[in-house]
């Protein structure tokens, strides 16, 4: 009986094994590299994107699991999308987003595909690390005053500064920041990357200058979650954007200035995205960050099987189908004309509330 068991399953597998379908070279290597594609990969590695999704899926049953029920499921997924790129644009007009680790690939699919569709799509960029990678403790001295920046760690600073600039991203010169929101599914604790990330470069910007108050609007950490109650102390209580009309977006900057330091802003901000994370994964989690010849950058862990990688190419497809779709854009459009209908604080020129504080 147990021999027939194993033949049995060999012939399944075997079956499988024989009717999945072959793809071209360059569809062959995107399955089999070591890191999840980039939409613009994917779109790429078509000569002519086809009308149906060349991708098999068996993905799992959860349709007993309302929690669950997002997985793979573009029309739940792709509306939110909409909603959570159109709060992200009212807040943080003309910036860059920096999707951290594997728990947001998913959402950088669907704002990588937005962005390519406006001809935008350097305004994403994706980082890959996983809780750990980036160790903690990088810098010795525990200074809260943002103007004594004399005690750097040396060895933790040019570390820092070598991978983000490896990923293309620096806080700009003294007055002159630049615009870099980091999103993320994140506690905000000491030990997340977001929050390492986000210390490294408001530190980065205080020892060439700067004040570190100027980046709260230009450079933060959004956890597109929004489920983080519970998780953070008190203090750290997460602040939405956009719950309510006449929601005041310049006061809402001007708060969270208050708990800034050279650490960054001590509350984080969310968005209500969570269907949009913890979505299957193409590897396993991220190593450490390590400086070695070729660069600086976290190594990927082993990949998933074959079968994992192609439901996510499938998904991947139908995300970038709908969202190519101009239905989409008009969708985020009509969502921002809300919000600034509702908030009229959102139409001030960015900056206005700092300039108003300060006089």
């Amino acid at each position: 009986m147990k021999s027939l068991g194993v033949l049995i399953g060999g012939v399944i597998f075997s079956s499988y094994a024989y009717c999945r379908p072959s793809f071209p070279n360059e569809i062959q290597n995107i399955l089999n590299q070591p890191t999840r594609p980039s939409v613009r990969q994917l779109i790429d590695a078509f000569p002519k994107w086809p009308s149906e999704n060349p991708f098999p899926s068996d993905p799992p049953d959860h349709s007993t699991l309302d929690e669950l029920k997002h997985i793979g499921n573009p029309e739940i997924t792709v509306p939110v999308a909409a909603k959570v790129i159109a709060a992200l644009e009212v807040a943080f007009p003309n910036s860059t987003f920096v999707t951290i680790g594997r728990d947001s690939d998913y959402f950088a699919d669907c704002a990588e595909a937005y962005f390519i569709a406006k001809n935008e799509g350097q305004r994403l960029i994706r980082v890959g690390v996983s809780t750990g990678s980036i160790p903690t403790g990088l810098y010795a001295d525990e200074v809260r005053n943002y103007r004594d920046v004399r005690v750097f760690d040396q060895t933790g600073y040019s570390l820092m500064r070598n991978f983000l600039d490896a990923q293309g991203i620096d806080p700009g010169l003294a007055g002159s920041p630049n615009r870099f929101i980091i999103l993320d599914s994140t506690s905000y604790s000491e030990e997340s990357q977001a929050r390492t990330l986000l210390q490294a470069l408001y530190r980065l910007y205080a020892k060439r200058g700067g004040d570190p108050k100027d980046l709260v609007r230009k450079i933060n950490v959004v956890n597109i979650d929004g489920d983080l109650q519970g998780r953070l102390g008190s203090a750290a209580q997460p602040q939405e954007l956009f719950p309510r009309r006449n929601f005041d977006l310049n006061n809402f900057f001007d708060e969270l200035e208050m708990s800034v330091s050279i650490e960054g802003p001590s509350r984080i901000i969310k968005v209500n995205g969570r269907v949009l994370t913890y979505h299957p994964h193409w590897h396993e989690k991220w190593g450490a960050v390590r400086s070695t010849p070729s660069g600086v950058f976290a190594k990927p862990g082993p990949l998933y099987s074959v079968e994992a990688r192609l439901d996510i190419l499938h998904n991947m497809y139908e995300v970038i189908r709908r969202i190519r779709n101009p239905q989409f854009s008009k969708a985020v459009d009509r969502e921002i004309q809300r919000i600034r209908a509702t908030s009229p604080s959102s139409l001030l020129p960015c900056g206005r509330f700092l300039s108003k504080k300060r006089a």
